[in-house]
């Protein structure tokens, strides 16, 4: 009895100091030097909401809840899609996400790494495998040996420990600890490429802007030197100048000229460091692209005014951007004393691809500009209105697409029939204040997007554009396309008292195309 308790002292023993031993570890600890730069950014490392950048509307923008919670976000825990509030910019950037291959590479690199940390982990445990079979014979009468036939059945099953290392010293273990550093070292380069990636895009989108912006300065500049320069031809006819005055002039001019030619060289250059970024081709009609159309837009307004003895406030925004509609309906609020009608007109209709080659950016570019810029437009004039109490009109310009499907423009009929819901809904809401809420849906309307249109699906059709405008005219019951000033002369009447008692409505102005 003596001897057997022994035994199991002296297994207990040795079991113990195995165990003991496998705790052990011959890995270094590592501890992070100290870095020679300041632990913190020299400001604050949080997001604040400043005071002077509270946006004026009636309603709040935010709880102070929200409030709170916004004011305690960390700098580096910012997404990009708060950080860049610019809707073009965010189309980009996630556009370039999706596409850039490098940045799958990573993410497959991650996923290799995590599973390499499992299989070297499991190494800690014992690999228990487990086998069983089961084989039945008859065997004849001839080779029984009891004369007569007989069936037999064999039953096997193993249970065994196979290539189980006793972790002595710790040597697995500091093997799971290094996949692990390893995983999450992949986890950090895919999050470093991606930053890499944005910011690059960030700035180049931004260099795009600041090149339009100095190319609209130089050509300002070149007309100025050009007129300048007829002015200084006209005093050396006279004699007024000497012909050195005159070269210096045509030197000035010249200059102003390699200036603007070197800007649009610039803006090609941006143009194809955007793309090669995003990977995919980029529209050239950026946001950046208007700060070069402003004056082209403050020309029209004079046009306008001109015309009809009106006035006209250009405003440039983006109507994709919630919070520059508020400031637009503010500003015209300001301007006109009252807002009393408001028509979203903004709409892109040129993305026209099969189904099947709609890509995401596509599909919300489309949605962005055609149903999120008329909802952002008319919660922004409801806000005023309602504050005002006098009632209003609001029309959207839909569009034949909102009652009828096309091939090729999945994502514009989706938009389009979006703003027939958005007014029915809203109308119901907004009644109570003496507010309506109406869509004008023209067909085929002979503007610019309309040649465009015309000449796309003439091209897919195998017809002339004139065959084609032959053709749709043909299926309108008033034998014409549409003018703009049909779709002007609906939305006036929606507009005047006449029309008061509408609302919730999408009116066709179709020629009878559309009969719905």
């Amino acid at each position: 009895m003596g001897a057997r308790t022994s035994i199991v002292h002296c297994v207990a023993f040795v079991a113990s100091a195995l165990w003991l031993l496998s705790a052990c570890t011959m890995e270094p600890r590592y501890r992070a030097p100290p870095l020679p730069v300041a632990e913190q950014w020299p400001i604050p490392a949080t997001t604040a909401v400043a005071a002077d950048t509270t946006p004026v509307s009636s309603e709040p923008t935010q709880s102070p809840n929200e409030a709170g919670t916004a004011a305690s976000v960390a700098a580096w825990d910012i997404g990009w899609r708060d950080f860049f509030a610019d809707a073009r910019l965010q189309q980009l950037i996630a556009q370039a996400l999706a596409n850039n291959r490098d940045l799958r590479v990573a993410v497959l690199n991650i996923q290799l790494a995590r599973a390499q940390y499992r299989v070297q982990r499991s190494n800690l445990l014992p690999a228990i495998n487990a086998t069983g079979s089961f084989t039945k014979e008859k065997l004849p009468s001839a080779v029984s040996g009891v004369g007569f036939p007989i069936t037999e059945s064999f039953y096997e099953v193993g249970v065994g420990v196979s290539s189980f290392e006793l972790d002595l010293f710790g040597r697995v273990r500091s093997l799971t600890h290094a996949a692990l550093e390893q995983y999450l070292a992949q986890e950090q380069a895919r999050r470093s490429a991606q930053l890499s990636l944005i910011a690059a895009i960030a700035n180049a989108y931004l260099t795009l802007a600041s090149d339009r912006e100095l190319q609209r300065l130089a050509q300002d500049t070149l007309k100025s030197q050009e007129d300048s320069f007829g002015l200084t031809q006209k005093r050396h006819a006279i004699g007024a100048v000497s012909g050195l005055d005159l070269a210096q002039a045509q030197t000035t001019v010249e200059s102003a000229r390699a200036d603007a030619a070197r800007y649009e060289g610039n803006i090609a250059q941006d143009i194809d460091a955007l793309t090669l970024l995003v990977g995919a081709p980029v529209d050239a009609a950026t946001p950046a692209a208007m700060v070069g159309a402003r004056s082209e837009m403050r020309v029209l307004a004079d046009e306008i005014a001109a015309a009809h003895g009106v006035r006209v406030l250009p405003f440039e925004c983006d109507v994709r951007e919630s919070r520059r509609m508020d400031e637009l309906a503010q500003f015209a609020q300001k301007e006109l004393g009252s807002l009393d009608i408001w028509v979203n007109n903004a709409g892109i209709g040129y993305i026209m691809k099969p189904f099947l080659e709609v890509a995401p950016g596509d599909w919300r570019a489309v949605i962005d500009v055609n149903l999120t810029g008329c909802f952002n437009g008319v919660q922004s004039a409801a806000r005023i209105m309602t504050a005002q109490g006098n009632g209003g009109r609001i029309v959207n310009i839909a569009s034949q697409a909102a009652k009828s499907g096309f091939p090729f423009a999945a994502a514009y009929c989706s938009s389009k029939h979006g703003l027939v819901g958005l007014v029915r809904s809203v109308a119901i809401e907004l009644g109570q204040f003496g507010i309506t809420v109406n869509n004008v849906c023209p067909n085929h309307v002979t503007t610019g997007l309309g040649a465009w249109q015309n000449d796309y699906f003439s091209k897919k059709l195998g017809l002339s554009v004139d065959e084609y405008l032959a053709k749709m005219r043909d299926r309108i019951p008033l034998r014409r396309c549409g003018l703009p000033e049909d779709t002007a002369n609906a939305v006036a009447f929606l507009c005047s008292e006449a029309a008061g008692y509408i609302t919730a409505e999408s009116l066709n102005v179709s020629g009878g195309e559309e009969p719905h």
